[in-house]
């Protein structure tokens, strides 16, 4: 603002100095107001009481025009004498205030020219900064724009990963304590006849007619088993079982259920002492069986146990009595995915209801 101010009072001072130097002096204007305007007489009739033109300009000399001879007797006019006045000489102290005055103009414009440039400069650098603001505004909104997009997916996978480690922790959770059956070996019992009795608390142990055999089936779990559904088999092989057998289902089926830690005995196969220990003991027997069930937590799959027994004969020398002993085979042996065979029964019906659709 000082800047305009200082512009206006320089342009004054200026308009004034230029006034003043096309202004004539008064003492030149003076001098032409007392020269006289009347023709200046001939030579050839001159006038005693006219006096001498005095020369207005010592350093030019009047001009008149040249005498002719008189022919005509009668005078001619003659033009008026021209006379050039020169501007009087200026003093040092006039020279010195015009070139304060050229000075100050000059200082003037300079300081208008540089004001012209810093504001041009200023709306330059304030262009700059409105296109460098638009500029850091759309980055700021895109930044925004990728950022929440970032959080928003950071979030989604948060989620995730929060639904996966809760599903892996429930399955985890799960696993260690749904129920888990296996079997752990066999039971036999053996079938005699009636006791004779020869003196009152003296018996004689009757004839051995078979022997039964079943497999002792335990929940090693935390949690029960339910919906049990079993199937077990025995049979006599040369030596061993061959490598391409099936072990196929037999019809004795059972059905239970069986608590935490608890144990439960697969249905009995019987088989007569005339075939199992009459001498000479040839060739092996084979117990197998599986057994399905499901555990209490919802949405899990069924599961299933596959199990086989060799049942080892020894006859004793100083009895008649067989000495029978149980090794798990290599096949027939697993649990789940690593079955020999898929789940028999996908549904969840209990025993007994299969029971009555079987007999039905």
């Amino acid at each position: 603002m000082w800047r305009i101010i200082l512009s206006l009072v320089a342009l004054i001072v200026v308009g004034d100095a230029l006034a003043q130097s096309q202004r004539p002096s008064t003492r030149s204007r003076e001098q032409r107001q007392n020269q006289p305007d009347s023709p200046l007489q001939s030579p050839a009739q001159p006038s005693p009481a006219q006096p001498t033109p005095i020369q207005q300009n010592p350093s030019q000399p009047i001009t008149s025009p040249p005498t002719s001879p008189p022919v005509d007797p009668q005078p001619s006019v003659q033009p008026p004498i021209t006379v050039n006045v020169l501007p009087r000489p200026k003093t040092d102290a006039e020279r010195a205030d015009e070139t304060q005055a050229r000075q100050e103009v000059a200082e003037l414009n300079r300081k208008l020219a540089e004001f012209s440039a810093g504001v041009f400069y200023a709306a330059v650098g304030l262009a700059a900064t409105l296109i460098f603001l638009v500029i850091t505004a759309g980055g700021l909104g895109i930044f925004a724009f990728i950022r929440s997009r970032n959080v928003k997916a950071s979030i989604a996978s948060a989620n995730a990963l929060a639904s996966e480690s809760n599903r892996i922790a429930m399955v985890n959770s799960q696993q260690q304590l749904r129920a888990y059956l296996t079997a752990r070996d066999l039971t036999v019992v053996i079938e005699r006849e009636f006791s004779a009795t020869r003196a009152p608390g003296d018996s004689i142990e009757g004839r051995i007619i078979a022997y039964a055999f079943a497999a002792n089936l335990k929940n090693g779990g935390q949690t029960p088993a339910t919906n049990i559904e079993i199937n077990v088999s025995c049979r006599k092989f040369h030596r061993t079982i061959p490598d391409g057998f099936q072990f196929p289902d037999s019809e004795l089926f059972g059905y239970g259920l069986i608590g935490p830690q608890d144990e439960l005995l697969t249905p009995f196969v019987r088989i007569p002492a005339t075939d199992f220990a009459a001498p000479p003991l040839e060739g092996n027997w084979f117990f197998w069986g599986w057994v399905e069930y499901n555990d209490i937590f919802n949405g899990t799959s069924r599961h299933r146990t596959e199990f086989c027994f060799a049942i080892e004969r020894n006859r004793l020398q100083s009895q008649a009595d067989l000495a029978i002993t149980f090794k798990p085979h290599s096949r027939f042996n697993a649990a789940d995915r690593h079955c020999l065979r898929s789940v028999h029964s996908a549904d969840s019906r209990s025993g007994s209801e299969k029971g009555l659709a079987a007999g039905t």
